[in-house]
């Protein structure tokens, strides 16, 4: 092969273009009014966990109650403030491919909250049976929002990750913006944040090691077949959609 076409070859090379394929979505969001509505949670979830043991699902340490705190009705207004938030969140991202001019699905939430002291931390873990899923924080715990050495990052691990470790962890695939992709993707609390992804992908949350307690809720969202709009909500199945 001449030397021309060698020239030429890693000509071509130097054009060649990436793009991303099979993204996953992650999604944040805000709640306003955040000071007032997480007061009025955090007083819920405290009052709540005084009176019940809890369960223990990926949560090492911490407390956690039964995903009720909507439907029970013991998160009061400020739950339902939440699970709105979450539900118009994850209906922008997501898309029926046969709508209609009538909606075809409607969305069911279960929320549980989280309590978490100095040490707790939650295992790799995803969420069966439902479309998308959420983290809201309470309290984030922070003495203040440059305090990093407190840890409990929210972890999401890559759905493709036994590329990972297929050949060697120091050799990586390149992103479209140059950067090498990342096998995991890190989420720093903050009051008021919701963070919503798909209910199957794997996550996990680090070591908090934060003096005070950290509040947060986990909301499970899930479709169910759209009623009438004739047919009024009931108190087993309430619109959210």
């Amino acid at each position: 092969m001449k030397k021309t076409d060698f020239d030429a070859i890693a000509s071509a090379a130097q054009t060649s273009l990436s793009e991303g394929a099979f993204a996953t979505t992650i999604v944040t969001a805000q709640m306003p009014n955040e000071q007032e509505i997480n007061s009025q949670l955090k007083a819920a979830v405290l009052a709540h966990m005084e009176e019940n043991k809890g369960v223990d699902r990926s949560n090492l340490n911490g407390w956690q109650s039964d995903p009720d705190m909507l439907k029970g009705g013991w998160g009061g207004e400020a739950t339902v403030a939440i699970a709105q938030l979450a539900v118009a969140t994850c209906n922008r991202f997501s898309m029926d491919l046969k709508a209609s001019d009538q909606p075809r699905f409607e969305w069911t939430a279960d929320v549980w909250a989280n309590v978490s002291g100095k040490g707790a931390s939650n295992n790799w873990h995803v969420h069966p049976q439902a479309f998308w899923s959420a983290v809201y924080y309470v309290d984030d715990g922070y003495e203040d929002n440059n305090n990093s050495d407190a840890g409990g990052e929210l972890v999401f691990q890559d759905p493709r990750y036994p590329m990972n470790s297929m050949f060697s962890s120091e050799l990586v695939f390149r992103s479209p913006d140059g950067k090498p992709q990342r096998h995991t993707a890190s989420f720093k609390p903050k009051n008021g944040m919701l963070i919503a992804f798909p209910s199957w992908l794997y996550h996990k949350v680090e070591p908090y090691l934060g003096d005070r307690q950290r509040i947060s809720l986990a909301i499970n969202m899930t479709v169910l077949p759209a009623r009438s709009p004739a047919k009024p909500a009931n108190e087993n199945r309430k619109q959210w959609r």
